[in-house]
């Protein structure tokens, strides 16, 4: 799977703006494990969750599966 059909697959699911949770439930692992594979990344702070750039999350997928 490369990083646009990460993409495409996400905005879909999520929309956007996916948060830790919608992640969580996209790779089917933790929340916690979200946190950690999202650290440095830019976020949207919305009250009391934290949008990520669906971009920026395909990236960080993609870039985890290939290692």
């Amino acid at each position: 799977m490369d990083r646009q059909a990460i993409l495409n697959d996400l905005k879909k699911e999520y929309g956007s703006f996916p948060t830790i949770s919608d992640i969580s439930r996209y790779l089917k692992i933790s929340r916690a494990s979200v946190r950690d594979l999202m650290n440095g990344v830019e976020c949207l702070p919305d009250g009391r969750s934290k949008k990520y750039f669906a971009g920026d999350v395909a990236d960080k997928i993609y870039k985890n599966r290939s290692m």
